[in-house]
């Protein structure tokens, strides 16, 4: 019904539906149906929240596709929960809810963590939205707004895959029509451990080296079959590849 009133009002409207979480097998009636839906509850600043997002992804991998999107919901980063009515922070004060915690806080993500939110959300395709006070934003939450290699990542990506996982190292990859393939490796564990990026899995040719730019530090490397990626705990590299046209 919505849909179809959408479709008669006479102007682009974006249908988006909080059904949390929605079900993979749900999948046809919402590409049908909808824009966007979220595929989880209210995703807050929790590491175990984070956690299982991964898994999300993973269920839902392939299935968004043009204008229309599986949402992982809000970014919770910068300044969150904050409440201005004055007449409300005072009944809300002893809440337990952290959408009524008055002042707010800023994201307990640490910053390698909002790096692997950010990457596993654009590398996924997931709907962009940030839902904080913006004019606190300081510098850090700025710069994981404004990585231009990221939104790339995030617009022009395509064909995005798990192609690794083993305990909780992990490694997404996607590629665009002009030749890119962003490459992201996460370890989503509690120890320093590591994991090789092997061109067999992203379907490149072994026997060549290609360049390569780090996502979130600018550096540039030249990519070699098996470059083992070593990680320290809650964090993540992303790499955009040059490696051309690809299937």
């Amino acid at each position: 019904m919505i849909k179809r009133a959408i479709a008669h009002c006479g102007r682009d409207i974006v249908l988006s539906l909080s059904p949390g979480p929605a079900r993979v097998e749900q999948k046809d009636f919402l590409l049908d149906n909808a824009n966007m839906w979220r595929m989880t509850d209210d995703f807050w600043d929790r590491w175990d929240l984070l956690y299982g997002m991964f898994e999300r992804c993973k269920a839902w991998e392939g299935i968004g596709c043009k204008d229309h999107w599986p949402d992982c919901d809000m970014l919770p980063i910068g300044h969150l929960c904050v409440c201005e009515d004055a007449d409300t922070k005072e009944e809300h004060k002893l809440s337990d809810d952290p959408v009524r915690a008055g002042k707010g806080h800023y994201s307990h993500f640490t910053e390698d963590e909002q790096k692997v939110m950010m990457t596993l959300w654009c590398i996924f395709r997931s709907p962009l939205m940030i839902g904080a006070e913006m004019r606190d934003n300081d510098e850090f939450t700025l710069s994981l707004l404004t990585n231009k290699k990221l939104l790339n990542m995030h617009k022009h990506g395509r064909k995005a895959k798990e192609i690794y996982r083993k305990d909780d190292m992990v490694i997404w990859k996607s590629q665009t029509r002009d030749g890119k393939m962003y490459v992201a490796v996460f370890n989503i564990g509690e120890e320093e451990n590591s994991a090789k990026i092997k061109f067999k899995d992203l379907g490149i040719d072994k026997e060549n080296e290609f360049p390569a730019i780090d996502v979130w530090e600018g550096s540039r490397y030249t990519m070699k079959d098996k470059k083992e990626v070593v990680l320290k705990p809650h964090s993540t590299r992303c790499f955009e590849i040059e490696v051309g046209e690809t299937d």
